[in-house]
């Protein structure tokens, strides 16, 4: 799993809650093709960029992240986007 953070952009108040979701996802991570994660801050910036590897690390970790409370914009949107999932504050 890669997880980067975007430079200059404010961090979420959730923040370390989303850390501690990504470090239990990762290490049952099992590896596949490349699924890309966005999650906005409170000021609806993408903050942080996550990309992990299988369908299952990806629907562990966005059911994860959504039960922190977080909206996912293309939870039921097929089309292609710069992310596969797009996390924002209700």
């Amino acid at each position: 799993m890669e997880d980067k953070y975007i430079k200059g952009v404010a961090i979420s108040k959730i923040d370390s809650e989303i850390t501690k979701i990504i470090e239990q996802v990762d290490a049952r991570g099992l590896g596949g093709n490349p699924m890309v994660i966005g999650i906005q801050n409170e000021d609806g910036v993408v903050y942080r960029k996550i990309i992990t590897y299988g369908l299952g690390s990806y629907l562990d970790l966005v059911q994860s992240i959504a039960r922190l409370g977080l909206i996912d914009l293309y939870k039921d949107d097929l089309n292609p986007h710069k992310y596969d999932s797009l996390f924002v504050h209700p």
